[in-house]
């Protein structure tokens, strides 16, 4: 059997990455021979040498591309690559040889995304080979001018899935019809199957330390420094300090497993965290764009953890390396069950047993 992946292939993101490799390993299960096809890259030469200028006051600039040369090598090391890149104007050429397609995980779905184009949701694809492995519409809303288009996407599929709670309902209210609810691919597999990926960074880790790892806005700093301080720990800052900014997938993963706390409002950084059984400090990320806090209402439901208590905004120091996770990795053998029984639904046979790692 063979199966194709379409998902975000460019964009040096830790989740986008680590998430990729979980639908690989988790199709894989089926004793598949399962690829990913990179998608063309639509950021302009001018934007991403707009975007690199941009860390040149920061001091990251070197660290930036050291990074995306970790990222190549994690790549290179773990996802097995189609040859070719497609796009919506030239699909996948071969489709007679794959017995199934696959979209998902991630932000796939988002209406807001330019990279969501119409090989997100496989349209080059016959519905009947068609698979939707809990991608994410990663908005409250669709957009009016984009809902006509959207209802044919969706309906395209015979067995429907997304990753939130909001995103079901919203397909339900909008175009009646029924999107099952899976687990992030990232959580199919416990933190011990996940050690196997790390990699120590050459830069080195302080002995005690809180990782931050923040994607919106620094509107922590202070909160952060009296946590450092209450701890007696060094801080690694993986979007600020140019040492941690170049660090790969493989090294984010340890960096995660040996911290003693992590903060951070980044989806991956917090299913990382509980993964790997560390007190974690949920930051309510401020943000412009569309609201996307919908996939920790629904990570929250799933693995009965409240970011509401573990919020920087509410947790006081006596509480901050508390992390009993039992009941979360109970809830998660019942929310892999469910994933590996819509997949056999979809087709593809995996072992219940084999998905914890």
């Amino acid at each position: 059997m063979k199966i194709g992946i379409s998902t975000f292939t460019h964009g040096d993101n830790y989740g986008q990455r680590l998430q990729n490799l979980a639908v690989q390993e988790t199709l894989k299960l089926s004793g598949a021979d399962v690829l990913t096809f990179r998608q063309k890259d639509s950021r302009s030469a001018k934007y991403k040498l707009k975007s690199l200028a941009s860390l040149i006051p920061k001091g990251l600039a070197v660290a930036h591309i050291q990074r995306h040369r970790s990222f190549e090598d994690f790549n290179s090391r773990n996802i097995s690559f189609s040859r070719e890149v497609i796009s919506d104007s030239n699909p996948p050429r071969d489709i007679k040889s794959y017995d199934f397609f696959v979209a998902g995980s991630d932000q796939v779905w988002s209406p807001y995304s330019p990279d969501a184009n119409s090989t997100m949701f496989l349209t080059f694809s016959p519905r009947e080979k068609r698979i939707a492995f809990s991608p994410s519409l990663a908005a409250p809303t669709i957009p009016e001018e984009k809902r006509e288009l959207f209802h044919g996407y969706f309906d395209g599929f015979d067995r429907l899935s997304v990753r939130e709670q909001k995103s079901a309902e919203l397909i339900n209210s909008l175009y009646g019809l029924k999107a099952e609810v899976l687990i992030d691919p990232t959580l199919m597999f416990d933190g011990s199957w996940w050690e196997r990926y790390e990699k120590e960074p050459h830069c080195g880790l302080p002995n005690d330390y809180v990782l931050t790892y923040f994607l919106g806005s620094a509107a922590y700093e202070e909160r952060v420094a009296e946590i450092c301080d209450s701890l007696s720990c060094k801080r690694v800052d993986l979007l600020g300090d140019a040492r941690y900014y170049a660090l790969g997938p493989s090294e984010f993963l340890y960096a995660v497993r040996h911290a003693k706390l992590v903060a951070t409002d980044s989806y991956h950084g917090s299913i990382f965290s509980i993964l790997f059984g560390k007190p974690l400090i949920y930051c309510p990320r401020e943000s412009t764009g569309p609201d996307i806090s919908s996939r920790f209402d629904t990570l929250a439901s799933e693995l009965g953890v409240s970011f509401v208590e573990r919020s920087i905004l509410s947790v006081c120091n006596s509480e901050l390396l508390e992390s009993d996770y039992s009941k979360a990795y109970d809830r998660l053998a019942a929310q892999r069950k469910i994933v590996v029984e819509f997949l056999d639904r979809c087709g593809l046979s995996i072992p219940s047993e084999a998905a914890r790692g």
